[in-house]
Formats: C-alpha cells, structure tokens, sequence
C-alpha cells in the first residue's frame, strides 16, 4: 500500500533531462572533450526548444549560443543549471535530471592525462545544478560505467 502511494505521488509528475555522456573515448584532449560536451548539450536544449518563447530576451541570447554548440566555459558549466531552471517556469514544476555514464568522461581524462582540468569542470557543472537550484531540481540521478 505504501508503495502504491509512493507511486501515484510521484509517477509522471516531473520532466525529465537525459543526459548521456558515453562517447567520449575518442576524447583524447581536453579541447576534445569540451567541444563534444558543447554538441551534447546542445542537443539536449534543442529538444527542449519550445521553452524559448518563454525566455527573455537575455535568455533567449543564452539559449540561442547553446544551441550553436559553440560556447565559451562559462556558458557549459551553468547549462544543466538554467535549462532546469526555464523548464521549472515553463512547465510550473521540477524535474529530475538523469546523467547517464557520469563517470565515463572522467575515465578518459584520466586515460590521456587530464583529470584535474576534467575533475574540477564536472565538479562545477553538476555543483551548479544541485547546490543553488533545489527549487528547479526534484532528483539528479547518476548512472555508472562500472
């Protein structure tokens, strides 16, 4: 019984951000790396490019450079952090956000001698998405490789 209402309470009640980070093996740099996380992000704000008739028009500067695939840092490191945030007002509720294979990229950088640079990125990417945006975030749920 606790579980069926555990159930009705939750099921199809929060938007969904896939993000999968398997791929990366041909990554051998950190410029690699980087510019393949730019194409997958910007995937992931084209499927999601409905919201942007909600966007102000600085949002809307900032949804666009996503989508281009080709941005700066600064850009990358807030993304999973704004797109939550645009579907949190779109939709009027929070989502879980789903990272499939998290540790993948940090495998290869470590592989090919880059793990700090790669280590303190994703630490801020997903630090971004979690510590200051728990009214966007309903769960974020890390998938492993191993």
């Amino acid at each position: 019984m606790e579980r069926s209402c555990l159930l009705d309470s939750h099921f199809c009640k929060y938007l969904v951000i896939f993000l999968s980070l398997k791929g990366f093996d041909v990554c051998d740099t950190w410029l690699k790396m980087e510019a393949l996380l730019c194409q997958e992000l910007a995937s992931l704000y084209k499927e999601h490019g409905y919201i942007n008739d909600i966007l102000d028009n600085y949002e809307k500067l900032r949804f666009n450079k996503i989508l281009s695939g080709n941005f700066e840092h600064a850009v990358i490191i807030k993304s999973l952090e704004h797109l939550s945030k645009y579907l949190r007002t779109y939709h009027r509720r929070r989502c879980i956000v789903l990272v499939d294979e998290y540790d993948h990229p940090m495998e290869i950088a470590y592989r090919y001698q880059y793990y700090e640079k790669a280590r303190g990125f994703f630490s801020s990417l997903f630090g971004a998405l979690l510590k200051v945006n728990i009214s966007a975030v309903f769960r974020k749920i890390h998938a492993s490789v191993t």
